[in-house]
């Protein structure tokens, strides 16, 4: 069976684009449930997208990572970060 998976296309060191936002969704007090519902007019932002987000197997697109980085108040400078993670990553048809 084939499917998609994340694939880091540039090594940068530091967490992956899913730890980051596990760290800024613990440091925000939300639990992926809670996420998901301040997220829920954002089109694919559901609890499992965010889980496999967590877990490095989707990666959103950038109205939706966006829109996760308004909800969870990232700084500037964690946005930024997060922008870059996301662009170190590929997705891979398997």
């Amino acid at each position: 069976m084939q499917g998609r998976r994340l694939v880091q296309v540039e090594n940068i060191g530091g967490p992956t684009l899913g730890e980051f936002v596990r760290e800024l969704r613990g440091a925000a007090g939300l639990g992926q449930v809670q996420l998901a519902e301040a997220l829920a007019h954002v089109s694919g932002c559901t609890q499992a997208a965010i889980s496999r987000l967590e877990n490095d197997l989707w990666l959103p697109d950038a109205g939706q990572l966006e829109h996760l980085l308004r909800t969870l108040r990232a700084t500037e400078t964690e946005a930024r970060t997060a922008r870059c993670l996301a662009a170190a990553l590929s997705v891979r048809e398997e």
